[in-house]
């Protein structure tokens, strides 16, 4: 939670519910941690910041717009981003890396996740 609102500017008030997905060190950060999760927040694309001492990690956020009215369109357009990402050569690994691990997560779970995605609040 700490990492997330760091990195995003998220408050962890704002987080109703994190699944940590993953967790690596990566050579081309020297080893830095990574963790890999994916988040439900009641916030909107303009929360999101980043904090001066992060910049050097963070470059900036891309949003991953996903349109739909179900999760099967979430999982779907997950499905159309990891392709879409895999032939950028300009992507993130951990970006790449991060939204594997939430599709496979989303897709193992049943769609439990997914519907908290679309749970009305």
């Amino acid at each position: 939670l700490r990492e997330l609102e760091e990195e995003t500017g998220i408050e962890q008030s704002s987080i109703t519910e994190i699944e940590i997905l993953g967790y690596a060190r990566l050579l081309h950060y020297g080893g830095k941690p990574d963790y890999f999760g994916i988040a439900i927040a009641d916030v909107t694309k303009e929360d999101l910041s980043r904090r001066w001492e992060e910049m050097p990690f963070v470059r900036e956020h891309e949003l991953i717009e996903i349109f739909g009215s179900r999760p099967s369109d979430f999982v779907v357009g997950l499905e159309s981003k990891v392709d879409e990402l895999r032939l950028d050569p300009e992507c993130s690994i951990v970006l790449l890396c991060n939204v594997i691990f939430a599709l496979g997560f989303l897709k193992g779970d049943g769609g439990v996740f997914a519907d908290r995605i679309f749970a009305p609040t």
